[in-house]
């Protein structure tokens, strides 16, 4: 099936900078949901209401209360749940994006937004939903009044503030680390050997990898790699201590598929070879 592409012109007022539509989405009589793509970046401001979001291949629950940004090329479609849902869109072509990007510094955010697989998503907090839902509205009454920059930038400098306040609380400033990246770092800690993936490991942070091995490598020296096969290693040497496996098969299940790999590896963090270790652990045993 081919999916239909909307272009920003097919869509705007002629000359205009942005396009600002309230919407209502009722559940009865939906048959089928519609996919498609554009050209243009879109705000998407829930306000009531809960519908299905499929979005590349994936489905999310959109909910009241959400900001959401759809970026070009995006294949996406909303069908409502019981009870339908509300919610404003904002366009605007890939010019005005880049310009506003550049005016609010958010440049590192908006590459980690170009690398997601998801569209970016916020849950807003009262505060912010109150100061959003107001701005989207007045978005759309300048859209049918007189669609400029100007009339936009309140908007934007909306939905701007509520990621700045996203990206200071996922970063955490250069104290204490990011409450994201602690949670991930707890989460691999404990996770069960067949469990741990480094796809598992970037779906636990909530970032994007590019964002996560940034992160991980100026706080704690490693790449995500590298830290997840420190906690395979620390898990083969408790296997090597305290029970009578094989040494191959203690690897495997530590996620080594390659011996060669594993005993490498062991020996970077150990000092010595898997079996030397098991060697000297059951000689400081205790009897």
């Amino acid at each position: 099936m081919e999916i239909p592409r909307l272009c920003f012109s097919q869509i705007a007022a002629p000359c205009a900078a942005f396009h600002a539509a309230h919407a209502i989405f009722s559940s009865e009589g939906q048959t089928e949901v519609r996919l498609h793509r554009h050209d243009f970046h879109e705000w998407l401001v829930v306000l009531e209401g809960e519908a299905r979001h499929l979005v590349n291949g994936e489905e999310t629950a959109l909910r009241r209360g959400q900001l959401v940004l759809i970026r070009p090329d995006d294949c996406h479609a909303i069908a409502p749940r019981p009870g339908g849902v509300e919610f404003v869109n904002v366009a605007f072509p890939e010019d005005v994006w880049e310009d506003l990007v550049r005016a609010t510094g958010l440049e590192e955010e908006a590459q980690e937004w170009s690398e997601s697989d998801l569209a970016v998503s916020l849950e807003m907090t009262p505060d912010q939903r109150l100061n959003l839902r107001a701005e989207a509205m007045a978005a759309v009454r300048a859209y049918h009044d007189r669609p400029t920059r100007l009339a936009f930038s309140q908007f934007w400098s909306a939905a701007a503030g509520a990621l700045a306040q996203r990206a200071e609380g996922r970063d955490g400033g250069s104290g204490a680390a990011p409450l994201w990246m602690r949670n991930a770092l707890a989460w691999a800690q404990s996770a069960d050997m067949d469990e741990l993936s480094l796809e598992a490991f970037v779906e636990a942070s909530g970032v994007s990898f590019g964002h996560l091995s940034r992160t991980l490598k100026s706080r704690i020296g490693q790449t995500p790699t590298e830290f997840l096969n420190e906690i395979r290693v620390k898990r083969a040497a408790y296997e090597l201590a305290t029970t009578d496996r094989d040494i191959a098969a203690i690897a495997f299940d530590c996620g080594f598929e390659n011996l060669s790999y594993f005993y490498r590896r062991f020996r970077q963090h150990h000092g010595k070879a898997p079996r030397s270790y098991r060697e000297e652990a059951r000689r400081s045993l205790p009897l």
